[in-house]
């Protein structure tokens, strides 16, 4: 019986931060959409993002983009649902925050740029300056990536980047204290977002649900973020997976990353 399956992209579809996938994964997931199964790219990141992810992998499935807040039929397609949640503080940000951040640390000599391409590796940021703040306006959320040459993208022990995550906060607070907006990053990465509070990947589920008259869909994880906390989900989980999301999973691989993802899809079929 064909399926429905949503799977996170960065650290469960692709391998780390690489974007690379294995081949023989990406062979099974193809074999499996030919039998009439449904696979969902589901991402943090933007619709022009997770579009181009699925057109560069075949999904055959709509996109569910910014952690849930809209469903889209693909890169420019039109939404099957999006969240009515009000936007205008995000643009709002988008315009302040670049004079924040300088005044803010004006003692760092910082490169502050606004780039049409989401989701750039450090290696590729680091070209552009010793201390680079690119960021990145989506439709319900920012994004961020904090390169200091110094640390080596190591935010965990960069003092500027902790400070970066408390002035982002303390300045939406302030001036924006009644929009649930939050700054939120992960240990060891560059990378800020953010988000509405109230924000989740499992917003779109009863949307997939009703659009595909099925009466249960698979979600194949490795964050907190990918527990999409709905009845009619079982949740799968890749070896790298954080153990706290791991706890919650039905099934979890052996393997890693986009193996991991493969290893998944196997046991799926058998269920």
């Amino acid at each position: 019986m064909p399926k429905v399956i949503i799977t996170d992209l960065d650290r469960t579809f692709f391998n780390g931060e690489s974007q690379t996938t294995d081949q023989n994964a990406l062979d099974f997931k193809n074999k499996l959409q030919d039998d009439d199964w449904i696979f969902i790219p589901c991402s943090d990141t933007s619709q022009k993002r997770v579009g181009a992810v699925k057109d560069r992998y075949n999904f055959n499935g709509p996109i569910a983009c910014e952690r849930g807040n809209a469903l889209y039929k693909g890169r420019d397609g039109l939404p099957i649902w999006e969240n009515p949640i009000d936007r205008h503080t995000i643009k709002q940000l988008e315009i302040q925050i670049p004079f924040v951040l300088k005044r803010k640390f004006s003692n760092l000599e910082l490169t502050i740029t606004h780039d049409a391409e989401e989701y750039q590796t450090f290696e590729k940021l680091r070209k552009v300056g010793p201390q680079l703040i690119c960021y990145y306006a989506r439709w319900y959320s920012l994004a961020f990536s904090f390169v200091n040459e110094q640390f080596e993208g190591d935010s965990y022990n960069d003092p500027y980047f902790r400070n970066i995550v408390k002035g982002l906060q303390e300045f939406i607070d302030n001036e924006h204290p009644n929009s649930g907006l939050f700054a939120e990053t992960f240990v060891g990465a560059n990378f800020i977002q953010v988000f509405n509070r109230k924000a989740s990947k499992g917003q779109v589920v009863d949307s997939i649900l009703k659009h595909f008259k099925v009466d249960q869909v698979f979600m194949i994880g490795d964050l907190n973020y990918d527990d999409l906390r709905h009845p009619q989900v079982i949740q799968c989980a890749v070896g790298n997976a954080l153990a706290e999301y791991k706890d919650v999973c039905q099934f979890v691989a052996e393997k890693e990353f986009t193996s991991g993802f493969g290893e998944c899809l196997e046991w799926i079929t058998k269920q």
